[in-house]
């Protein structure tokens, strides 16, 4: 989603590959550092996962859909072939982490990528350079 809004937003081609319809969870950084928060201060050894599982899903195509609102301008997609080993749906269980810890991610992606999209926009110098975002 990151590169997805940096590049939409400074006017550069984003590519999908395959049909866009791919899921995926997304979690706003604070939403991870609260979980990190948790894990630590509930000291319950374990392996969790972490992600804003199902509540927190969206499309590769809803998710360029919700740049462009956010933004207010047609991103740049193209579509190339899909390539070996990409998942088509990766979404978190985050049961085991919010049962050990109660913590539960509360940015939703449209707040989440609403503040992502200011952020790029008040820091453009970040992403320039030559470098390829």
């Amino acid at each position: 989603m990151a590169n997805f809004a940096i590049r939409a937003v400074l006017g550069l081609p984003i590519t999908i590959f395959g049909t866009g319809k791919q899921l995926r969870d997304i979690l706003y950084a604070s939403d991870a550092a609260e979980a990190f928060g948790a894990f630590y201060r509930s000291r319950k050894p374990g392996i969790y996962n972490t992600g804003g599982g199902p509540d927190n899903r969206i499309s590769l195509v809803e998710s360029i859909a919700l740049i462009e609102e956010l933004t207010g301008k047609k991103a740049q997609v193209q579509f190339q072939e899909g390539r070996f080993g990409d998942l088509h749906y990766f979404v978190t269980d985050h049961s085991k982490l919010t049962n050990a810890t109660g913590w539960r991610p509360r940015v939703r992606p449209r707040e989440g990528v609403d503040r992502l999209i200011e952020w790029v926009r008040r820091n453009p110098e970040l992403f320039s350079g030559g470098q390829s975002v």
